[in-house]
């Protein structure tokens, strides 16, 4: 079940990033409608791409700005303001 979720979610975050109108954002709320109904998280490689607080598909240099800062990237959402901090992994350890 949560394999077709998944897939669903992907094409319309995939449906979200060719429109070039309003209509991005509403892809992305009913991609994270569909996980939350059916109690599914999305994986971070698809959570990345667009804005918690604001649900805006991020593109980099239109409306996401990327900061390395005090060993964290930062993802500032230009649209509400937001931001999100990821820690950087050495993953050879």
């Amino acid at each position: 079940m949560s394999e077709s979720v998944l897939k669903r979610a992907e094409y319309l975050l995939d449906q979200a990033k060719i429109t070039k109108d309003g209509l991005s954002k509403r892809y992305v709320i009913l991609a994270r409608k569909l996980a939350m109904r059916t109690r599914t998280r999305l994986p971070p490689e698809l959570n990345r791409r667009f804005c918690g607080k604001c649900s805006a598909y991020l593109k980099p240099g239109e409306n996401l700005s990327v900061r390395l800062h005090g060993g964290k990237l930062v993802y500032y959402c230009k649209e509400c303001g937001s931001h999100r901090r990821m820690p950087l992994h050495n993953k050879s350890h």
